[in-house]
This record gives C-alpha cells, structure tokens and sequence, in this order.
C-alpha cells in the first residue's frame, strides 16, 4: 500500500504518513488508531515485537483476521483445522517442523 492510499484512508496528508514512516513526526494516539485502521491491522502491533519466527507467524494471523466478521473468523478457524488434519496423515519426514513444539496427536 502507497503512502497515498494509507492517507486516503486515515484521512490524513501523504506528507505526515511519510514524516511518521520516516521518523521525523511522533502521531498522536488518535493518528495511530486511525492509520492502524487504515492497515487493518490491531494497534498493539505496532509496539510489539514478535521474537520467533512462529510468533511473527501467529501475530500476522491474528492481524489477518482481526477486523473480521465472527462468521468469516469461524470459517477460517474450520479451513485451518481442515489443513492440519492433512498433515497428521504425513510422514513425519515431510511434515514442517516448528523449533520447540511438538505435534500433538489426535
């Protein structure tokens, strides 16, 4: 996304998202709520910092699916038992491996 378009949606001057993304102006609370909206994307993501790659992956889950409708995060949540299903039938050769977790079996 353009500084452009984040703008048009913040309601705010391309100018200020550039200075802000530069690091030259400080927003308000207000001006982060409204470019996270913008983003799409929950405020806190913005001062959180994942420190594993499996957290990075679950944290951009959840801003995937944070402003969603609760019928469309049910249908998310059912596809993506459906997907892990697949993998419990998989050779533990070609199954991902995640550091520190181990698959449960059902």
């Amino acid at each position: 996304m353009s500084q452009e378009e984040l703008s048009e949606k913040c309601c705010m001057n391309p100018s200020y998202i550039g200075q802000i993304e530069r690091g030259e102006k400080s927003p308000s609370l207000n001006a982060l709520y409204s470019i996270a909206d913008g983003l799409d994307v929950n405020i806190r993501s913005f001062f959180e910092s994942p420190e594993t790659e499996e957290e990075l992956a679950i944290q951009r889950l959840i801003d995937t699916i944070a402003n969603k409708p609760p019928y469309q995060i049910d249908k998310i949540r059912r596809i993506s038992e459906i997907l892990l299903e697949d993998e419990v039938g998989m050779p533990s050769s070609t199954k991902p491996q995640t550091k520190g977790h181990s698959n449960p079996s059902r």
